[in-house]
């Protein structure tokens, strides 16, 4: 498939996914975090671990898997501890940068402790709990890191719909602050309680306090014209952050695998989501470590598609400054 009909896709994807984010905000993340999440998981970690994680040492994953446990620990059975929880994934967030920046264990584990004695001196400020604790694995990991993945395709492919894409993104995004359909929309009950019982309303509450939108209450985070605008933001943002996996099988070619591994997927898939549709909060626990699992496994992969966009800028100003004449390594015209 042509990179270009790959972009053209996606375009139709992001639409798609804004349109019912439009339509049943709620709704719509419930089912995609539930039916097409665990799909992504699987298969995303699936994949990396034929690829080794983009991990120099076995024992990266290791550590990696043990902070995911540690996580699922003190967020669902030991109570009392929130702020441990913010540290853990701040601790995470730095392993995952050290894997890409050294490639002894002795300067990765220098790395480890020393976000660990950082985190816990700073685990109750604003920065830790609010970014690290609330936005790492969640909108920064399904919209940033997806933003910074497409802004490197169009980088690497120079074609016009990769940036097409982009700017198709990129205004979905703006559209649900700046567009308010006046619809007779309400959340149904079932929606809501699993948003409530499952705890990913504190994220909707928590925009609420980042950006002093107002007390978070049933009425504002379920009702009112901003708390609809956020959870369609969310919802989009999950799902096209799912879809555009899948959109890519013939580019990153993840079902290249033995077929072995693929039923096993399937079936822990197809398991899932009947324990999503059984209780919501019960898949929710069965599935976290493996939902973390697979935000920390793809670290080191989002840091290098960070390296390749800084790389792929730098290329562009020196075929820039070539075509204007001006050696390469000095910007300044003469």
């Amino acid at each position: 498939m042509k990179t270009s009909t790959v972009d053209l896709v996606n375009i139709g994807l992001m639409l798609g996914s804004c349109a019912l984010a439009f339509l049943l905000p709620f709704e719509l993340f419930l089912f995609s975090y539930a039916v097409i999440g665990p799909l992504h998981y699987l298969t995303e970690i699936n994949w990396l671990h034929n690829r080794k994680f983009f991990t120099t040492s076995r024992i990266d994953y290791y550590v990696m898997f043990v902070l995911g446990v540690l996580l699922l620990l003190f967020s669902f059975f030991v109570k009392g501890y929130g702020n441990v929880v913010n540290v853990l994934f701040f601790v995470s967030f730095f392993y995952g940068l050290s894997i890409v920046l050294v490639r002894k264990f002795s300067h990765k584990l220098l790395f480890l402790v020393a976000a660990l004695l950082i985190g816990a001196a700073f685990r109750k400020t604003p920065l830790l709990v609010f970014f690290f604790g609330l936005f790492v694995p969640t909108l920064l990991h399904v919209f940033l890191f997806t933003g910074l993945f497409i802004l490197h395709g169009a980088l690497r492919s120079r074609s016009l719909t990769g940036v097409l894409s982009l700017v198709v993104f990129v205004g979905c995004a703006v559209s649900f602050f700046v567009l308010h359909p006046d619809t007779a929309y309400r959340v149904t009950p079932y929606a809501e309680r699993a948003l409530v019982d499952s705890t990913f309303v504190n994220l909707n509450a928590s925009l609420f306090g980042l950006f002093d939108l107002g007390p978070a209450n049933r009425q504002t985070v379920f009702e009112s014209a901003i708390g609809l605008s956020l959870m369609r933001f969310i919802a989009f943002a999950y799902t096209y952050h799912y879809l555009n996996w899948f959109s890519k099988i013939q580019v990153i070619k993840w079902h290249h695998v033995p077929r072995r591994q693929l039923v096993l997927v399937f079936v822990i898939w197809a398991a899932s989501v009947g324990l999503y549709a059984y209780n919501y909060y019960w898949g929710l626990i069965a599935l976290y470590l493996m939902s973390v699992m697979h935000v920390f496994m793809e670290l080191p992969l989002n840091f290098r598609s960070m390296s390749g966009i800084a790389a792929e800028v730098r290329r562009l100003g020196t075929r820039r400054a070539a075509s204007e004449g001006v050696p390469a390594g000095d910007f300044r015209k003469n």
